[in-house]
């Protein structure tokens, strides 16, 4: 992602950034070293973004998406999913930064589940705790939402 952002000139950043509904984090005067944390809502317009094609081609939108499907990460949003159900996702954790240290202090799985007929979007994210907490925290979370569309999924067909 490092490579990518920094190949584009400020103004194209901008040019994204403003299409895709987000802050740009050239805006802050301490980036790269404070990174300002996005919210779940802010993570979850990019997937929206590739979802519906909204600033990329179709084409390029669903390489994307088919790219974040073929991640190896199963501790966090797949943990509790079946296998044959595809998920388009990706983990990260921010820090914040200082001259001295670099304490982590948020870790999140955000991605697209696409549950046959129904597909959703997912965005979890914790903040001030160790990264296997988290993990599990995110995995449940996941787990119980898709137990959840599951059983209505059901109902609905009954």
């Amino acid at each position: 992602v490092s490579m990518i952002y920094y190949s584009l000139t400020k103004e194209e950043r901008d040019d994204v950034f403003y299409h895709i509904g987000q802050r740009n984090p050239d805006e802050n005067p301490e980036f790269p070293y404070v990174v300002e944390l996005y919210s779940p809502k802010e993570l979850a317009t990019a997937y929206r973004v590739l979802y519906n094609s909204s600033f990329l081609t179709r084409t390029k939108s669903q390489y994307l998406l088919e790219l974040l499907s073929r991640t190896q990460f199963r501790q966090e949003i797949p943990r509790g999913i079946p296998s044959t159900i595809t998920i388009a996702h990706k983990i990260g954790e921010a820090t914040r930064a200082t001259k001295k240290e670099l304490p982590q202090v948020s870790f999140h799985d955000c991605g697209i589940v696409y549950y046959p007929q129904r597909p959703y979007l997912i965005c979890v994210m914790t903040e001030g705790i160790d990264i296997k907490q988290a993990s599990e925290f995110i995995a449940d979370i996941s787990t119980k939402i898709y137990r959840y569309i599951d059983e209505y999924n059901l109902k609905l067909r009954s």
